[in-house]
């Protein structure tokens, strides 16, 4: 067991991976959702918890999460001997490469996400303000013209709003692969 006192602080693990510091009160982006509701760090217990993603842990499973290592690179990490038989640890490679498959498949279905939330609010944004103008004149070309944009293009509103519950509840990989895959078949 390591004795809580011999690691870092938070603010001092943070400054040393280059993740941004938190607000006075400890909370800030979660490091496994990137949610900027509800994530807190507690100094004085050495947890960190998120409340929008349920994802916690102590200062280790910190260190796992942000430095995407195991618990001998954390150890590798902090300085402290992890030399077995006399040769020096080395991460495992294909430990490595899922890391980084997972990384990548919650950065696409992130960034698919956004793209998805942004073109349905510019097409809610039509679709209101082209009712707006038809609340004032029923015989408005330019308010029928900016209503069928708002409902022909792309895919429909309602799928756009499954595929984005989709995104949020995605926790697992597995359940992100599928949502990675639902959405490709609806921006392809």
């Amino acid at each position: 067991m390591i004795d809580s006192n011999a690691l870092p602080s938070f603010a001092e693990i943070r400054r040393r991976t280059g993740l941004p510091a938190l607000d006075r009160h400890g909370r800030g982006a979660c490091i496994a959702c990137e949610s900027s509701r509800g994530f807190s760090e507690s100094e004085a217990k050495g947890l960190w918890h998120c409340f929008s993603c349920g994802d916690g842990g102590d200062k280790i499973e910190f260190l796992q999460r942000v430095l995407s290592s195991d618990f001998r690179g954390v150890l590798s990490w902090l300085g402290l001997d992890t030399a077995i038989n006399g040769a020096a640890w080395r991460p495992d490679p294909e430990l490595l490469r899922k890391r980084q498959e997972q990384l990548a498949l919650e950065d696409r279905v992130r960034t698919y996400g956004r793209d998805l939330r942004d073109q349905y609010r510019d097409r809610e944004d039509i679709r209101s303000y082209a009712l707006e103008r038809l609340a004032g004149d029923a015989e408005d070309d330019l308010a029928w013209w900016l209503l069928s944009v708002a409902y022909t293009w792309g895919p429909p509103l309602d799928v756009l709003e499954q595929q984005l519950d989709s995104i949020d509840l995605a926790r697992t990989p597995e359940q992100l692969s599928a949502a990675d895959s639902d959405i490709r078949g609806i921006v392809a």
